[in-house]
């Protein structure tokens, strides 16, 4: 009697039929289609906290570097007349071929006195200058190198200045001294001057406009551009930005459509720096 009922068992046994299987396949999908989403929002989330630490870090930089130094920031990275937010010079003992503005000590090359990866790597130590590796907190985890182009990325190397993920909003004082027909600002109440001050903005997220490509440049949101590059041909793409203020605080800020058409028009309404026909940004 057992052995025959076993036999009857086994006889009513069969595998998925291939519709079954196709239902299951079918189900697994639409899961995996409706995780995605939320795992991306995470990762995004994940690295929007990173960026935020990097800024709060190079901010500590830049306080005790000013501590140390009757209570003054650096000045500006410039080129000639250009001032440009988002390149730093390598620093004094990493010299290039390009010649920053005069400090007045009869020595044209001293960028000592400039925003420079030399001065702030001497507080937080995160440059490899043996490999030309600028990272860690130096570039948003959006804003990798390896997206530039390499040869541009050498020759600035050779001018003694490099790109990083963010842009420097400090001595603004300068700014309206220097040249105030092509170097000026739409709100210099939001930027810090000579001394970080609470609720002055010091730092923030890269937001850039070439004008070689009509490309702009920004950390957080799809598709993203990188300095000096192809990217997108607007910002509508970007979600919002990071932003340090002198008293070394980090907070997020979201872009709303208004504002980024204001920035995409560049109008007298947008956190609008200029220096020459490039433009740097920055909500507000």
């Amino acid at each position: 009697m057992s052995s025959y009922s076993n036999k009857s068992r086994a006889s009513h046994i069969r595998g998925f039929t291939l519709v079954e299987l196709l239902v299951v396949v079918g189900i697994i999908a639409l899961l995996i289609a409706m995780l995605m989403p939320a795992l991306s929002r995470a990762r995004e989330m994940s690295k929007r906290t990173v960026c935020a630490s990097n800024l709060h870090q190079l901010g500590i930089g830049l306080i005790m570097y000013a501590n140390e130094n009757r209570q003054q920031l650096p000045l500006q990275t410039r080129d000639g007349i250009n001032i440009l937010p988002l390149v730093a010079w390598l620093g004094p003992s990493h010299r290039g071929t390009a010649t920053p503005p005069n400090l007045g000590n009869g020595n044209p090359y001293d960028v000592s006195g400039y925003y420079n990866f030399e001065m702030i790597d001497a507080y937080i130590g995160q440059i490899q200058w043996g490999t030309r590796t600028i990272g860690g907190v130096w570039r948003c985890p959006n804003d990798d190198a390896a997206n530039y182009d390499q040869n541009w990325l050498a020759t600035e190397w050779t001018w003694g200045r490099q790109p990083f993920g963010y842009s420097y909003f400090g001595r603004f004082d300068e700014w309206q001294l220097k040249d105030p027909g092509n170097l000026y600002a739409n709100f210099y109440s939001d930027l810090t001057m000579k001394t970080p001050e609470a609720g002055r903005l010091l730092m923030a997220d890269t937001l850039f406009y070439w004008h070689v490509t009509n490309g702009w440049a920004y950390n957080h949101g799809r598709p993203r551009g990188f300095a000096y590059s192809y990217g997108p041909t607007d910002p509508y793409g970007m979600e919002g930005s990071n932003e340090l203020f002198g008293d070394g605080s980090v907070s997020w800020r979201a872009a709303s459509r208004t504002e980024l058409t204001e920035i995409f028009n560049k109008t007298n309404k947008s956190g609008r720096v200029s220096a020459g026909i490039d433009l740097t940004f920055y909500l507000r």
